[in-house]
């Protein structure tokens, strides 16, 4: 787990009431020094005198904000959404009906192999109450969704500039983007990203197998979101929702990925950047799959 640290918020503070009482103490020694030689000016000319306060600066990215640290965090919320599709949930489905021999249509030979080879190695995987708990602990009582809302609002508010800077979006955009990373970082362990491979590794499989069309066949579907809707109906997970999830995932990758990036050096967004407007297109599909838009 990462050492305990002072937010930004309580370095500035801190720094800021070392910095008065410093100039509180050659106050009370110049007033000392008015006591006992006093002229008419000696107020004027104490309080000019006294040290500058020597404030820290509030902006820019705190030093806990190391890029490593925050790097799993792209994936980890794309496996998150994917999850709350029932991608897993469906694959798990599918792999045990195989092994029970309810799946009588033909298959691809590869694909009975995953099937087998996934159903096998369901007890060397996160269940889902243990995957509940992993994603709860990084993205629930962090205020996470309000303030991935603010991020994207503030990164949809920059697509009109014409590529120019707006000091006042800037700043607002830095602002929420720290804020978003202040309140992540601490539950970012080593533990919680080792945890993430093994979601993210099932993900991919599961991803991959039910992709497959004589799987699909198999069931009377299409694609792998009607397949999917088809198993998760008890669940309340229609294709839409389905879809939606997917849709949140693959576009707050894009902007947490540049958070992760850009928290370390003051999260700021360079319009001149290539990625800046991809960046901005998937804070607006983010917020549109999320249910609302950008104002």
């Amino acid at each position: 787990m990462p050492q305990a640290r002072l937010s930004s918020t309580d370095t500035a503070l801190f720094a800021l009431s070392l910095a008065l009482g410093s100039a509180a103490a050659d106050l009370r020694a110049q007033e000392a020094a008015q006591r006992a030689h006093p002229s008419p000016d000696a107020g004027v000319r104490a309080l000019g005198a006294a040290t500058p306060i020597d404030l820290p600066e509030l902006g820019g990215a705190p030093a806990q904000f190391d890029a490593a640290v925050l790097a799993p965090l792209p994936s980890l919320y794309l496996a998150r959404e994917l999850d709350a599709a029932g991608l897993l949930r469906t694959a798990e489905l599918v792999a045990g009906l195989f092994a029970s021999g309810a799946i009588t249509a033909p298959l691809e030979p590869q694909v009975g192999r995953t099937l087998h080879d996934f159903w096998q190695a369901r007890h060397h995987r996160l269940g889902e109450q243990e995957r509940s708990h992993l994603f709860a602990q990084v993205f629930e009582g962090t205020g996470f969704e309000a303030g991935m809302r603010r991020v994207c609002l503030a990164l949809v508010a920059m697509a009109d500039n014409a590529g120019v800077e707006d000091l006042r979006e800037s700043v607002g955009l830095e602002q929420a983007a720290l804020s978003l990373a202040d309140g992540l970082w601490p539950s970012i362990s080593g533990m919680v990203a080792f945890a993430a491979r093994d979601v993210i590794e099932a993900l991919g499989v599961a991803s991959r197998v039910l992709r497959e069309k004589s799987l699909q066949a198999a069931f009377g579907v299409q694609d792998l979101w009607s397949l999917v809707a088809t198993t998760q109906r008890a669940q309340g997970t229609s294709e839409r929702s389905a879809r939606d999830h997917v849709d949140r995932g693959r576009n707050g990758m894009v902007v947490l990925r540049w958070l992760a990036g850009a928290a370390s050096h003051g999260a700021r967004l360079d319009l001149a950047d290539a990625q800046a407007e991809s960046v901005i297109s998937a804070a607006q599909r983010w917020l549109l799959a999320s249910g609302e838009a950008a104002p």
